[in-house]
């Protein structure tokens, strides 16, 4: 699963400036976890070959107090609602994540109606990022419940620093999810957010691609 995020709106321009500066990644991280979000976007894109438009509203709840894999840590949900419109016949939908974190606000996991994920370890965010910065956060075993009979797949989080103003940046967080038994990449998840000097996360969009389609399938939600 890829770190959540994101905590309003905001357009981009077309023109981006390379910041020279040192922004606290780990504070902003940690920050947005604590609390709780709202923001509505739009969707575009294509379904497994079929144009797909949308719109709706992401909310994000303050973290609270919870167990995960008998640990004692906090709990963050998600839950993104809206409608979908294909072949001009519109459907609405609503998906639940809970996301769970050390009381350090380290990933630790997360639990959907399709995934039961747990992170390898424990990961250490960096305390301070700057543009061109990229690398590997953590790795994730997802299975298809808490029984862990069956697992699905294999993901690798990871973060690339990428240019917008002379005081801000944009942070990718990038999920990249394997095959367990394959390897090969079945989807990725693209988050971007904009962040500040004094810590602040402000969601700019997400694509995400899913291979296992014919054709792929990829849809970018925007903030509005």
């Amino acid at each position: 699963g890829a770190c959540g995020g994101g905590g309003g709106g905001s357009s981009s321009s077309s023109t981006t400036v390379t910041s020279t500066l040192t922004f606290p990644f780990a504070q902003a991280f940690a920050d947005f976890v604590a609390n709780s979000h709202s923001f509505n976007y739009s969707m575009t894109g294509s379904d497994a070959g079929t144009t797909a438009t949308g719109s709706g509203t992401i909310f994000y709840g303050a973290a609270v107090a919870a167990t995960f894999e008998t640990q004692n840590v906090l709990s963050q949900t998600a839950i993104i609602s809206g409608t979908t419109t294909e072949n001009g016949q519109a459907s609405p939908y609503s998906v639940s994540v809970q996301s769970f974190y050390t009381t350090n606000y380290e990933p630790l996991g997360s639990i959907s109606s399709t995934d039961y994920c747990v992170v390898q370890g424990t990961p250490v965010l960096p305390s301070g990022v700057k543009v061109g910065d990229k690398a590997d956060l953590y790795v994730e075993d997802c299975y298809k419940d808490n029984t862990k009979g069956t697992k699905t797949s294999l993901d690798t989080n990871s973060y690339s620093v990428e240019a917008d103003t002379a005081s801000t940046a944009i942070v990718n967080l990038i999920s990249t999810s394997r095959s367990p038994s394959l390897g090969s990449v079945m989807s990725t998840d693209e988050d971007r957010y904009r962040i500040d000097q004094t810590g602040n996360f402000t969601w700019v969009s997400e694509t995400y691609t899913d291979y296992t389609t014919t054709p792929l399938s990829s849809l970018k939600f925007t903030a509005q």
